[in-house]
C-alpha cells in the first residue's frame, strides 16, 4: 500500500460553500501501510458574517493520523454521482457525522471535494428536503479525509463533521425536528391544503395562503443571529414564527413536494426600513414560466391584499434585487430568462370542468366517462378514497373514457388539461365500485371440499 498524500490548497464551494482544505505532503511510497487523515474546514457562504462565524476561516493546522489497520470502508462508489447522492441521503436525516468512499483514477483531491458537495447539495425537482432546504439550513462543518493507492486509482473516504469552533452540530435542526415537521406538515397542513387534483395555481395559491396565514415574523430573535431556528422550516411550520428565509423553506418544501418546482432567491429587499438582506421564493407555473413570491412580506394580509404573489421581475424588482455572488443565489443566472417579466393571470389557464358520468362498460366493467372539453390536451384521472380524503392522480388519457382497475369503491374524478398546464377548476367526481362476483364464483367460494 502507498502512503497517500497531497498538496491540498484553498477550496472555494461556488454555490454554497466555503473549503479549506490545508497543506500536506506530496505523494510517495511508503513500506508500511498507513493512511493520513486531513482536516479543513468548512463554512456556509450564505452564513458567513452573519450567524457568529467570521466571513473569513482562520488558518487550522494540520491533524495527522498513523492507521496501521484502517477501518474497513462501507460502499465504496466508482461515480461522482452516486457517493454524492449516498452523501444527500444523510444530510436530509441530519447526520452530524457524515461519510462517502469513492474510487477515483484522480489525484485531485480538491476538486472531488468540490464536486461531491456540490452535487449532494443540487436542487430536485419533485423533492422538498433536498437541495435550497438543506443549503439554507447549516452553518459550518470540518471535513477529513483519508486516502489509499490501489494498483488502479485511488480509495478516498470524505468524513464532515461539525466544525466545534462555532458550534456542536452542522445543522440548524435535529432529526428529531425534522421528524416533527414531517408529522406535522403530514397531519395537519396538508388536510388544510387539500391539494390533491388541484391545478398548479390552486397548489401555489393554497400553500402561500396557509403560510401568510399562519407564520409570524420573529421579531423577538432578528437581532440574535446566533438563534438558527429562526431560519429553519420547523420554526416556520411548528413554531409558527421565523423570518424570511424560514418562510421560503417552508415554501421551498411544501411546494416541490406538492409537484411545484420551486427554488429560495436571496439578495436585498428595499421597504421603508431601508436595504436588507433578504429571501423569497419562484415557481414555475402551468405557462412553464417561473414567478416570484414573497410569503414574508405578504404575512398577516388577506388574499385580495397580497402584493407579492406570483409577480413577474417588472412589478417584483421595484423592491427586491437577486444576487448571484457566492454569498446568495449564483443559480439565480439560470432562471433569470425563464421568469416572467409579467405578473401572473391565473384566469387565462382556465377551462370548464368535465361533465362526468359513471357505469359499466359492454364487458360490465366499471367505466368512467366524460364530455369532451374545447381546448383540452388530454385528461387526468384522479380517485379518492372517501368524501374528504386527498385525490390522488391515477393516470392520463387522451380520450373522454378511464376503465380503472378498481378493487374497492372510490370517488373518481378526470381533471382537463391543456398541452402545457392544468386548466380546470372543479370538477364533478363519480363514484364506482367493483362489480359483484359472479353467481358461479359465489358458488365457488360457497362450496368447501
Amino acid at each position: 500500500m502507498k502512503r497517500v498524500t497531497k498538496s491540498v490548497t484553498a477550496l472555494l464551494l461556488a454555490l454554497v460553500l466555503s473549503l479549506t482544505l490545508l497543506p500536506a505532503q506530496a505523494l510517495a511510497a511508503d513500506t508500511a501501510p498507513a493512511q493520513t487523515t486531513y482536516i479543513g474546514s468548512y463554512v456556509n457562504p450564505a452564513y458567513a458574517g452573519k450567524i457568529g462565524i467570521p466571513r473569513r476561516q482562520s488558518t487550522l493546522s494540520v491533524q495527522t493520523a498513523q492507521i496501521t489497520q484502517p477501518k474497513k470502508a462501507g460502499t465504496v462508489y466508482t461515480s461522482e454521482a452516486a457517493a454524492a447522492a449516498d452523501l444527500r441521503k444523510q444530510m436530509v436525516s441530519r447526520s452530524e457525522v457524515m461519510s462517502v468512499t469513492l474510487r477515483s483514477a484522480s489525484k485531485d483531491v480538491e476538486t472531488i471535494a468540490l464536486n461531491l458537495w456540490n452535487l449532494a447539495m443540487d436542487h430536485v425537482e419533485g423533492s422538498g428536503t433536498t437541495g435550497d432546504y438543506l443549503r439554507w439550513q447549516f452553518a459550518a462543518m470540518s471535513c477529513r479525509f483519508t486516502g489509499e493507492s490501489l494498483d488502479s486509482g485511488y480509495r478516498y473516504t470524505f468524513t464532515y463533521v461539525p466544525d466545534t469552533r462555532y458550534s456542536d452540530t452542522i445543522w440548524f435542526t435535529t432529526n428529531a425536528q425534522e421528524a416533527a415537521l414531517t408529522n406535522y406538515i403530514r397531519n395537519t397542513i396538508l388536510p388544510q391544503l387539500s391539494l390533491g387534483g388541484k391545478t398548479t395555481y390552486q397548489k401555489v395559491q393554497a400553500i402561500y395562503n396557509w403560510i401568510t396565514a399562519n407564520v409570524k415574523y420573529d421579531y423577538s430573535h432578528m437581532n440574535d443571529p446566533t438563534y438558527w431556528p429562526q431560519y429553519t422550516a420547523y420554526a416556520a411550520a411548528v413554531q409558527k414564527k421565523a423570518v424570511c428565509q424560514g418562510y421560503a423553506n417552508l415554501f421551498y418544501r411544501l411546494a416541490n413536494d406538492a409537484g411545484v418546482d420551486c427554488r429560495i432567491i436571496t439578495g436585498k429587499g428595499y421597504n421603508d426600513d431601508g436595504t436588507a438582506d433578504h429571501a423569497w421564493n419562484i415557481v414555475r407555473m402551468a405557462d412553464g414560466k417561473y414567478y416570484c413570491l414573497d410569503a414574508t412580506w405578504d404575512a398577516g394580509l388577506k388574499p385580495e391584499n397580497y402584493e407579492y404573489f406570483l409577480k413577474g421581475l417588472t412589478s417584483f424588482s421595484r423592491d427586491h434585487q437577486a444576487e448571484t455572488d457566492k454569498l446568495n443565489t449564483p443559480y439565480w443566472t439560470q432562471y433569470q430568462s425563464r421568469t416572467s417579466a409579467a405578473d401572473y393571470k391565473a384566469s387565462s389557464t382556465q377551462l370548464p370542468a368535465p361533465a362526468v358520468t359513471g357505469g359499466n362498460d359492454a364487458q360490465g366493467r366499471p367505466t368512467l366517462k366524460w364530455n369532451a372539453v374545447t381546448g383540452a390536451a388530454k385528461y387526468e384521472v384522479y380517485r379518492a378514497r372517501s368524501k374528504d380524503g386527498d385525490y390522488i392522480k391515477y393516470s392520463t388519457v387522451t380520450g373522454k373514457t378511464a376503465i380503472p382497475t378498481i378493487t374497492r369503491c372510490a370517488l373518481w374524478m378526470p381533471k382537463a388539461r391543456q398541452a402545457r398546464g392544468a386548466a380546470w377548476s372543479a370538477s364533478p367526481t363519480s363514484r364506482l365500485c367493483p362489480p359483484p362476483p359472479s353467481p358461479a364464483a359465489m358458488t365457488r367460494r360457497a362450496v368447501r371440499p
